[in-house]
């Protein structure tokens, strides 16, 4: 029989494995009194290597799912009224709220330069300056055309997020360590 739970666990085939402990577990309900030596080692084995699949093939695993949803769902609730009453405090209001605010205005500032999925887009503030200052002729290398090359190949959203995040970061620590709202 341990050949055979072995070989199935390498197949890696829970189901045959969870059959296989729902047979032995029947079996020694069935034949408690007659219970041999050798079913002790194999039990043993599967409480011991396959706790989960032993506790799935008990008839108790939705009495103990049950029971520890219940406890999880008390926990959570605690810890969710604790989050709101820590959030709702008004410095850690204005915290949010100035990362919020500088997140959205750093990307809107920097995504309206004129840098798109097309090139340069045609009256913007980037079109302006590639025409006054290269007047047509734009180096390659430069930082006007690895700026059009990275929004052509679709690389400055995440670019433009993490230069975002970072500033509203730096902001928010700012507010927070000013004392606003406080």
């Amino acid at each position: 029989m341990l050949v055979v739970l072995s070989d199935l666990t390498a197949l890696g085939s829970p189901f045959f494995i969870i059959l296989m402990i729902r047979l032995l577990c029947t079996k020694r309900r069935n034949h408690s009194q007659h219970r041999t030596s050798k079913m002790a080692p194999l039990e043993n084995f599967i409480a011991n290597r396959l706790p989960v699949a032993a506790m799935i093939a008990s008839e108790s695993w939705k009495d103990q799912f049950s029971n520890w949803f219940g406890q999880f769902s008390v926990w959570f609730a605690q810890q969710w009224e604790q989050f709101l009453a820590w959030a709702s405090q008004p410095h850690v209001i204005a915290a949010v709220l100035a990362w919020l605010i500088t997140f959205w205005v750093v990307c809107i500032i920097i995504l309206g330069l004129g840098f798109g999925p097309a090139g340069v887009v045609a009256g913007s503030i980037a079109a302006t300056w590639q025409s006054y200052v290269y007047a047509g002729f734009t180096p390659a290398g430069g930082i006007f055309a690895t700026l059009t090359s990275i929004a052509m190949l679709g690389l400055l959203i995440p670019v433009v997020a993490i230069v975002a995040a970072v500033v509203a970061t730096i902001v928010t620590v700012t507010v927070w360590l000013c004392g606003v709202g406080r």
